[in-house]
């Protein structure tokens, strides 16, 4: 025998329908863009990484070296086999815009939002 839905029985299942459409709108209207930072080698993006996670990343190339550190949302070049030492006496990056830039190496790292 087929149960029969009470009008209380509907009514309870348009409001969880409604408050499902009016969280998922929520979500997507007001949902924090997250920070990354993006790592180009001469103008080609090669790397984007969450600036939410803690982790250190070590970018080789030929005899080119750059250490990535990213901790507690800011972004830091702690190690780099340039000769100027620039990218490595830069202050650590958490902004949207600001970057760091090893240009003997060609790399830049960016915080970009998406």
């Amino acid at each position: 025998m087929i149960n029969k839905f009470k009008k209380k029985d509907w009514i309870l299942l348009l409001l969880i329908i409604l408050f499902i459409i009016i969280a998922a709108i929520f979500f997507y209207t007001f949902r924090v863009p997250g920070k990354f930072i993006r790592v180009s080698k001469n103008n080609e993006v090669i790397d984007e990484l969450n600036l939410n996670q803690d982790l250190e990343k070590t970018y080789n190339f030929s005899d080119e070296e750059n250490i990535l550190v990213i901790r507690n949302g800011s972004a830091d070049i702690i190690s780099a086999n340039c000769p100027n030492q620039i990218c490595v006496n830069s202050s650590p990056i958490s902004n949207v815009g600001e970057t760091i830039a090893c240009l003997p190496h060609g790399l830049i790292f960016e915080v970009v939002q998406k």
